[in-house]
């Protein structure tokens, strides 16, 4: 009878340690949320890079991308539309995504009108269950001025957490923020 309490009371002590490493809360909470500003009348690539309170390389970035060839007439920057990929980096695990920004000559007026190409790479796990808030189909129709990519982040042999990039924009000004 002892030994059955003793095998019983070892089984629910290796349990407790083998569900709590896989709490999605738990690793939410140890994670690092980054962000950087970057001033959109530049129309050049643009990074941020620092080291996190882990000791992890952190790097944030935009860079403007052609979609294809360009009329004369058709965009005088820092004013019209720009397709920027949007990265964020931390160790070996890096996000992004691609978005259309429309600034008008009233820059009080810029939203985004286009999102897509997701983008996730990662040498310790995977992305499930990804999602852009508000729904790509949206952005046309309305005043946005935030974009989020996000997922459920599987990380090989600890657990799952969840991943995203956030882009948010004010005037000519693109915030990148994400929790990696």
């Amino acid at each position: 009878m002892k030994k059955l309490k003793l095998l019983g009371f070892l089984f629910a002590a290796i349990s407790l340690l083998v569900l709590g490493s896989n709490s999605p809360e738990a690793y939410a909470a140890e994670s690092n949320i980054i962000e950087a500003e970057f001033d959109l009348s530049k129309n050049e690539p643009q990074e941020v890079t620092y080291v996190n309170e882990d000791g992890e390389e952190v790097t944030i970035s935009i860079e403007p991308v052609e979609d294809g060839p360009i009329s004369l007439n058709s965009h005088t920057f820092p004013y019209g539309t720009t397709r920027y990929a949007v990265r964020a980096t931390s160790g070996y695990t890096t996000m992004g995504f691609d978005v259309n920004v429309y600034v008008p000559s009233d820059i009080n007026q810029s939203r985004f009108i286009w999102v897509g190409e997701k983008y996730f790479h990662s040498v310790t796990g995977y992305l499930t269950n990804d999602a852009f808030t508000p729904d790509p189909t949206q952005l046309t129709n309305g005043n946005y001025k935030e974009v989020k990519y996000s997922g459920q982040y599987v990380i090989l042999g600890i657990g799952s957490a969840t991943a995203w990039t956030k882009a948010t924009l004010d005037k000519n000004v693109l915030t990148i923020s994400a929790s990696l």
